[in-house]
């Protein structure tokens, strides 16, 4: 081997030599004369390992394949996605995606949102395929860099080993060396730079995809919150529907209750007028009586009541008539009345108290003669738990002579009871008709009622309370301010359907 040339300015440098197996140090500040035994070993192994991975090199006669990616969609464009980006956020930006109603545009929304996933789901796999590729053009760089170092350190070598002298070319080898390297490392560095802008995109990717799911649940939840606001609403729908069905059957029905009510009040009226005008014999006078006994504290016998019924249709023995005094307890007065019987309760013997057929109950009372004159007497039943007046008339029995009767109609065997009241007039008034009212106790007491005076049919009541002596004796010991008074005309009391009337009434009492 030749002696190499001295150096002195170079002292204490060396090439760094690297391979695929070790590091390789070649020093250029030592002269021929110096090296040693050892240094001709080293030098020898170094050429053994260059000719190895020369050989190695050379064995395949084709470059290096890489795998490629074959999934990019082929029509992908970076530039028309973000232009796609770009006019997704402005469509989503219209307020109709915004303000959630019931004409929310929701197979809209959903078209988009698929279109977006659809769009981040390319972009994704692009980046991906991008940085498979980097990563393969990194491992390619990688391996040229290590061929270049042992080639230019082999030649570097070689030319020291031929020409000790030719330091100048080793120099310029080194500088080559060097400068390959710089550029290898930034061809490294714009590689891994790329990688991470790789790594960024697919994050990028990774967040778009995570925000179209998030839209996807939004839209989900935007769809069962309009499917349960559609749901509350044809609820609420059905009901209302529900509710004004209810109330129209309710109305029919309390209208269907007023009439039924009113046509049993007109029924009643005209059975009090007709009782009152009442001269003719009735069929019932002809039907045979049932006198009904109980024994009374005295040990004597009183007729409880006596009852009538269409022959062939009353059984005298199916009726049981009882005085009930326990009930006396449970009698409701309005002002001015008195209980002039005894309360009795008609049963069945089967136990079937509705009758198909009404009869007649006459019940004794001790209205006298004197009080008759203002008063009357009126025979009330038990109807579903409250005291009812019946249509009532006097009558008189040839057997029982010194007796007074009150008469009703009974159709439900029940509780019934006789009680005394001022007389009372029930007048039927029309509205195109003029008419004047007289009341039957005191003839001097009318009312004049002009024709259109009423607004409809109207049924009304008198009734006339006198004040006698008596009375105003009692009133002027009870109230100071009646000491003064002398006399007093009768108490008219008046009951009417309407409230309120076109033209003024005429009340005349003389």
């Amino acid at each position: 081997m030749s002696e190499r040339p001295d150096h002195s300015e170079e002292e204490g440098n060396a090439a760094v030599l690297q391979s695929q197996h070790k590091t390789v140090y070649v020093p250029f500040d030592q002269k021929r004369e110096e090296t040693t035994f050892t240094d001709q070993k080293r030098e020898e192994k170094e050429n053994k390992e260059f000719a190895d991975f020369k050989k190695q090199d050379s064995s395949s006669s084709e470059p290096k394949q890489y795998p490629q990616s074959h999934i990019t969609p082929a029509n992908f464009n970076v530039r028309e996605f973000n232009t796609n980006l770009t006019e997704f956020i402005r469509t989503l930006d219209d307020p109709r995606f915004s303000q959630v109603d019931q004409e929310y545009p929701m197979k809209e929304f959903t078209s988009i949102i698929g279109m977006i996933t659809k769009s981040v789901n390319d972009y994704r796999q692009h980046t991906h395929d991008s940085q498979l590729q980097l990563e393969h053009l990194r491992e390619r760089m990688k391996t040229i860099k290590e061929s270049l170092h042992f080639s230019v350190s082999r030649q570097a070598m070689d030319l020291r080993a031929e020409d000790a002298h030719q330091t100048q070319e080793e120099l310029d080898l080194t500088a080559k060396l060097t400068q390959l390297n710089a550029i290898l490392a930034q061809a490294h560095a714009d590689v891994t730079e790329a990688l991470r802008l790789a790594a960024e995109t697919q994050s990028l990717a990774i967040k778009s995809n995570i925000a179209a799911d998030k839209a996807r649940e939004e839209t989900r939840r935007l769809e069962e919150e309009i499917e349960k606001r559609e749901n509350a609403e044809k609820k609420k729908k059905e009901e209302d529907t529900r509710r004004k069905e209810e109330d129209k059957k309710r109305k029919e029905e309390e209208e269907k209750k007023l009439q039924e009510e009113r046509q049993k009040k007109e029924e009643e009226w005209r059975k009090m007028e007709s009782l009152q005008n009442e001269k003719m014999s009735q069929p019932y006078d002809s039907w045979i009586p049932v006198p009904y006994v109980h024994v009374n504290e005295s040990g004597e016998t009183e007729v409880t009541c006596i009852a009538r019924g269409q022959p062939g249709h009353f059984d005298e023995h199916n009726v049981s008539c009882k005085v009930a005094k326990e009930m006396e307890g449970l009698i409701t007065y309005q002002p001015n009345e008195e209980l002039i019987s005894h309360v009795i309760e008609l049963s069945s013997q089967d136990g079937h108290n509705q009758l198909k057929h009404p009869i007649y109950v006459a019940i004794p009372h001790v209205l006298s003669r004197s009080t008759a004159q203002s008063k009357e007497a009126v025979v009330k039943a038990m109807v579903e738990g409250e005291w009812k007046d019946l249509p009532t008339r006097d009558v008189t029995f040839d057997t029982h002579k010194d007796t007074k009767f009150a008469q009703a109609e009974v159709r439900h065997l029940t509780t019934l009871l006789v009680m005394s009241r001022f007389k009372r007039d029930y007048i039927t008034l029309m509205p195109n008709k003029a008419c004047k009212a007289v009341s039957s106790f005191d003839q001097r007491i009318t009312l004049d009622i002009e024709k259109d005076t009423l607004v409809k049919k109207e049924h009304f009541l008198l009734q006339v309370q006198p004040v006698d002596s008596g009375t105003l004796q009692d009133f002027r010991s009870r109230q100071p301010q009646g000491k003064s008074l002398l006399s007093s005309s009768s108490i008219v009391y008046t009951q009417w359907e309407t409230i309120q009337f076109k033209k003024p009434i005429q009340h005349y009492t003389e």
